[in-house]
């Protein structure tokens, strides 16, 4: 499965130039992402990996800008992707109940943005806390 997301990343040297980086990052397997490189002391890697999981993809992405780039921090991946597992934990509930609420509410559960033996949505951006999160998850 291919998966689309983009890891951003601070420099361990502020001032040194992300340009610098790009043919490690090539040789240490980041030839699937474009390289942005705009802010000095920062770099972000929009990366269309495949892998056998969500997970799978962009932990292997970290792992390989890491290696590519000493003293590296992670700073962001986007977008947040959620499984039922995930939706379960952020609404205190089980996945059944989940699964259940996603057969009743017909249209009104978003689409996932991805189908397959395991189905993951893109969170909305605004995010609502306690009993409110069903209804954000919901419209």
């Amino acid at each position: 499965m291919e998966y689309n997301f983009t890891l951003k990343f601070a420099l361990g040297d502020p001032g040194a130039d992300p340009e610098s980086f790009v043919d490690a990052l090539v040789e240490q397997g980041c030839d699937d992402a474009l390289v942005g490189i705009g802010k000095r002391g920062r770099i972000a890697l929009d990366f269309s990996r495949v892998a056998g999981s969500a997970e799978e993809a962009v932990a292997s992405a970290i792992a390989d800008v890491k290696r590519a780039i000493p003293g590296v921090r992670f700073v962001e991946a986007t977008p947040d992707f959620v499984g039922v597992t995930d939706i379960a934990k952020i609404l205190g509930c089980t996945r059944q109940n989940v699964t259940k609420m996603m057969a009743s509410s017909g249209s009104r559960f978003p689409d996932p943005v991805h189908e397959g033996s395991a189905a993951t949505w893109q969170p909305h951006a605004r995010r609502v806390e306690g009993r409110n999160c069903r209804l954000a998850l919901l419209r």
